[in-house]
């Protein structure tokens, strides 16, 4: 995903079992930056085989560089986790001022972003 400010966003979060019909499971994911906690967390339960989405909250804002999410499951009575590691980052823009011209009562700039 590739964010053009630090506003804050959403992304989709899909989980798929393929589980028994009689199993039933739980998925939890936990996201935000990394080594300062969570953010925003979404969760999902059901029984035999799925296909569930959701939305995480991404905020820039918070922190750019490596975020993580864990991410909790069990199924019946095994339980696991593991973590999924990525980077959110703002896309560099630069903005070039080619003139600007102060007039008696207002200023006029050109360039380009």
């Amino acid at each position: 995903m590739v964010l053009t400010g630090y506003s804050c966003t959403t992304t989709t979060v899909t989980v798929r079992t393929d589980v028994a019909d009689w199993a039933g499971w739980t998925v939890a994911v936990v996201g935000g930056p990394a080594g300062q906690g969570r953010l925003d967390a979404v969760f999902f339960a059901g029984r035999g085989p799925a296909s569930s989405t959701a939305s995480l909250l991404i905020c820039p804002a918070d922190s750019v560089g490596p975020w993580t999410a864990t991410v909790d499951t069990r199924v019946v009575l095994t339980q696991s986790q593991f973590t999924v590691g990525f980077t959110v980052d703002q896309v560099s823009t630069t903005t070039a001022i080619d003139t600007a011209l102060l007039k008696a009562s207002s200023v006029r700039v050109r360039g380009q972003r």
